[in-house]
């Protein structure tokens, strides 16, 4: 079998040519020659531009995908990360060839990022035409597309955040709060997810803040139990709502309801909820379980007249003459974060936050509720609390369900091009304590208590019922019982979560436990130990490239 290449066979014909002797052979060979070597040159010189474009175009690529996840850092960054990336797929010293520099460009929102690049050779064979080099170029675009995504952010709201972001203690200026980094941390999160657009296709987010309760919204009271629908808000309109005080319902004792200056009194339950089961051995507490009329309020009592006449809770007296004076809790310029009395609240939404989110759309009102963040030193924190309901904003098993949303979400778990994500956040460990003038217990939580019959907050004889205790409270000396059974919780729903195909990440703004949120999370790479302000402004925008896809454009 014959296998010379077709150079060789036309090598062996011109050899042949020319060992004619005629002489017309040699006049025809001698006019032949230079077209004939520089048509054989052409072609190999050409192959040869072809593998270094090929790879140029390779190392191009990679480059750009580098850039692309760092393209909201200083442009030194971008440059530095996308030539690195180069140069590992394209050896300086490949074919002999003179690589220009990088040339990368990027439109005003960073969804864009265009990268050029030249390099040039010397010919072998095309000389004999006047041909001492050949040029090639490559060209990619990045474009940084948002994957269809719903994301929830579970949020710290606990009295810690009120804390200096670098250090342990109070009053080191609003500016340097632990709660203002969380803040824009989560602003920078949302700026990459959306650019500078108020909507971007298939994507939503939810917001959870969570102490050791959350708030579901007044608008969602059609998840309590019809007695105490009926005790918050009377059908009729008689006005014999055990919470009548005013026609809002909604706000803490000492909001300021027509916004004129004045502290007004007002006693509506603002949204919070107990938990549906027992701290100590409930199930129901730790899985999406959608509401069937059977969640009761959080209504936190009045310490006058609480239990019995030789129990005095000091923290939370709010009925009548009582009630003490305090800053606008609602507001975002508390006067003193770290005081125990100015960042609680009074009355029976005392230490209850800011509502939760649902799946949201639009990039403003995200940033509205993000705006709204703020400590409330009530209890300590309950991380599974914030989790389980994290999943419920998420969890398909919730559609159409939250007041407000899209009745179309939460998508399945298997919806195609659709990912689910929770962002769990925390500056401390899960704990339990007390504020207040007795310390045989805890301050009241979505754990202490659930009714037997009717409540009763406004005075005279009580008839609570609780989960872990029969006079309706988690003692005091019980703590590390209590904060062993709530980690233990928050690795339940974690596993229950990621099961369902959520990805979770999370975020130990301070040092503790954090074996257990590394464990939470999908995988080690999706938490982050996050002790100082920068540290955690670096994990959101960290996430927030992330989950920001990148693909290649045609």
């Amino acid at each position: 079998m014959n296998s010379h290449t077709p150079i060789q066979l036309t090598l062996k014909k011109l050899k042949e040519f020319a060992d004619d002797t005629s002489g017309i052979s040699a006049i025809v060979l001698t006019l032949l020659a230079i077209p004939i070597f520089g048509a054989v040159g052409l072609s190999i010189d050409l192959a040869r531009a072809y593998v270094l474009k090929s790879q140029l175009s390779t190392a191009l690529d990679a480059a750009g995908l580098a850039a692309g996840r760092v393209v909201f850092e200083e442009e030194a960054k971008v440059k530095a990360d996308a030539q690195m990336f180069f140069d590992a797929n394209l050896p300086s010293d490949y074919m002999d060839a003179n690589i220009s520099a990088l040339d990368i460009s990027w439109d005003n929102n960073r969804e864009n990022i265009e990268l050029k690049v030249n390099a040039t050779f010397d010919t072998t064979f095309m000389n004999v035409l006047g041909k001492k080099d050949i040029t090639v170029g490559a060209r990619t675009v990045i474009n940084r597309v948002n994957r269809g995504l719903e994301l929830v952010m579970v949020l710290d709201n606990t009295g810690s955040m009120a804390r200096d972001s670098d250090t342990n203690s109070y009053n080191q200026g609003d500016g340097n709060m632990r709660i203002v980094a969380l803040r824009e941390a989560a602003h920078d999160l949302v700026d990459i997810l959306y650019g500078d657009k108020e909507t971007q296709k298939n994507l939503w987010v939810g917001i959870v803040p969570y102490v050791t309760q959350v708030n579901v919204g007044y608008e969602n009271i059609g998840f309590l139990k019809l007695n105490h629908r009926y005790n918050i808000v009377d059908p009729s309109g008689s006005g014999k709502s055990r919470y009548y005080d005013d026609t809002d319902f909604r706000h803490a004792y000492g909001y300021d309801v027509d916004r004129d200056g004045a502290k007004d009194t007002n006693y509506g339950w603002k949204g919070c909820v107990e938990m549906r089961d027992h701290l100590a051995g409930g199930t129901i507490d730790i899985t999406d379980n959608p509401p069937n009329e059977d969640f009761v309020p959080y209504l936190y009592y009045n310490g006058h007249h609480q239990f019995s006449s030789s129990y005095r809770d000091e923290d939370n007296n709010w009925i009548g003459n009582n009630a003490r004076s305090i800053y606008n809790v609602e507001e975002k310029d508390v006067g003193n974060w770290s005081s125990f009395y100015d960042s609680v609240g009074r009355g029976p939404n005392a230490g209850c936050p800011a509502p939760i989110l649902p799946l949201t759309k639009e990039k403003s009102k995200i940033k509205d509720r993000i705006d709204e963040l703020r400590p409330w030193m009530s209890g300590g924190t309950m991380g599974n609390v914030g989790m389980v309901w994290g999943w419920r904003v998420i969890s398909p098993r919730w559609r159409g369900i939250w007041a407000g949303s899209d009745p179309t979400l939460p998508k399945d778990y298997d919806e195609p091009l659709i990912d689910k994500a929770v962002i769990m956040m925390t500056d401390g460990e899960n704990t339990i304590f007390s504020h207040g003038g007795n310390r045989n217990y805890f301050d009241y939580n979505s754990y202490s208590r659930q009714e037997k019959s009717d409540y009763s907050i406004t005075g005279g004889s009580s008839s609570w019922d609780s989960y872990t205790n029969p006079d309706g409270r988690l003692r005091y000396s019980s703590a590390s019982y209590y904060r062993d059974r709530v980690d233990s919780k928050f690795s339940q729903v974690c596993s229950a979560m990621k099961n369902a195909g959520i990805i979770v990440y999370t975020i130990k703004f301070k040092a503790g436990n954090e074996n257990l949120y590394r464990n939470c999370a999908t995988s080690p790479k999706h938490f982050f130990n996050s002790p100082t302000k920068e540290a955690l402004k670096e994990a959101f925008r960290t996430i927030g490239q992330e989950l920001s896809n990148l693909r290649i454009k045609e």
